[in-house]
């Protein structure tokens, strides 16, 4: 999902798990080129009290974006900052990432990233979910395998 921030305080749908993108437009002054820009957006989970900074990435022009994906359903408050460099944005970026519950069948979006478990022995999802490789290997790749 991909949403241009036109006005302020927008609400953006979007899924936990799953990419939003979020397009804004920030001005660099002439001779300070991107690589001498940094933009964040600071992200607010519905269940932690951490904020989460996510660096902006330049798009061409002035145009920047960030990309998201809620670990959590619920509303994400953001805001975007310059936090290097001479830039100035159009507008006050702030809005909210309204996330539902990731309802498709992808394993990967309904239990979340893979990482290591507590005792550093398997890979589990974020939710606790065991992690096995071979529940993501098609039945059809496997029969054609064993015919060459």
């Amino acid at each position: 999902r991909s949403a241009c921030l036109e006005r302020d305080d927008m609400t953006i749908p979007g899924m936990v798990n799953c990419v939003t993108e979020l397009e804004f437009v920030a001005k660099a002054d002439p001779g300070d080129s991107f690589e001498n820009v940094e933009i964040d957006a600071l992200f607010n989970s519905p269940v932690a009290r951490d904020e989460l900074r996510i660096p902006a990435y330049w798009a061409g022009g002035d145009r920047w974006k960030v990309r998201f994906a809620p670990r959590a359903p619920g509303r994400h408050p953001f805001r975007v900052i310059v936090t290097k460099g001479q830039a100035s944005l159009d507008r006050d970026y702030r809005g909210v990432v309204e996330a539902l519950p990731y309802s498709g069948a992808n394993r990967l979006l309904k239990h979340g990233p893979i990482q290591l478990s507590s005792n550093r022995r398997y890979l589990i999802h974020a939710d606790g979910t065991p992690f096995c490789v071979g529940e993501f290997v098609e039945p059809e790749s496997v029969a054609v395998a064993r015919e060459h």
